[in-house]
């Protein structure tokens, strides 16, 4: 039974996104260093707020105490792709999908890019969510491996722009919320940095 099911996730199509409803959420741009190469219009991504009470999962590998030290890992949404269809349910068997990959990185520095949910405020934002492209929500018939909860560390905050953002720190497996017919995010991470500017692969 367990390599049947794993059998459905593996031919799930790995794609983006699909087209989103219209958007009602404000649409402004702040001051950004590039310019956003995706097209397509800005989603409407959901209107409930992060809420970082969620319960962790109690059997998905916990990331060790000198992970904060190890080599920036840059990687995209691609690597963390599990096949979730629309308002599904994570299971921890899920991350055997692209070999595992996602556990793997379970508690790793990286940096990933995107887009931002739109948010109720437009600046000093501690937490928001983070996107894998402008179609996907958060929320009811959202994708919840194609996007991930922010959280700025060390009182950072930041502003809102619809332009591509590459977000830097530590990355945690924390499904949200635990409980409910369907999981809206996976992904956390405790940013360090945010910017429009690439990262180097080098560092």
């Amino acid at each position: 039974m367990r390599s049947w099911l794993l059998f459905g996730f593996l031919i799930t199509v790995f794609v983006g996104c699909k087209p989103p409803a219209p958007n009602t959420k404000p649409q402004i741009v702040t001051s950004a260093e590039t310019t956003d190469p995706t097209d397509g219009s800005q989603t409407n991504a959901g209107d409930s707020a992060v809420d970082s009470t969620a319960k962790v999962a109690t059997n998905i590998t916990k990331p060790t105490a000198t992970t904060a030290t190890t080599k920036l890992q840059v990687i995209s949404f691609d690597e963390l792709n599990l096949g979730m269809p629309e308002d599904s349910k994570f299971r921890p068997m899920m991350l055997q999908v692209n070999n595992g990959r996602a556990e793997e990185l379970n508690g790793a520095r990286i940096s990933i890019g995107g887009h931002m949910n739109p948010p109720d405020q437009l600046t000093g934002l501690n937490e928001f969510v983070l996107l894998k492209n402008k179609d996907c929500k958060f929320g009811p018939g959202g994708q919840a491996d194609h996007l991930m909860r922010v959280f700025m560390k060390d009182g950072k905050t930041t502003d809102y722009t619809d332009a591509v953002i590459y977000v830097e720190g530590i990355l945690t497996i924390k499904p949200f919320p635990e409980d409910g017919p369907s999981t809206w995010s996976i992904y956390d991470i405790e940013a360090t940095s945010v910017s429009t500017r690439a990262p180097s692969r080098q560092r």
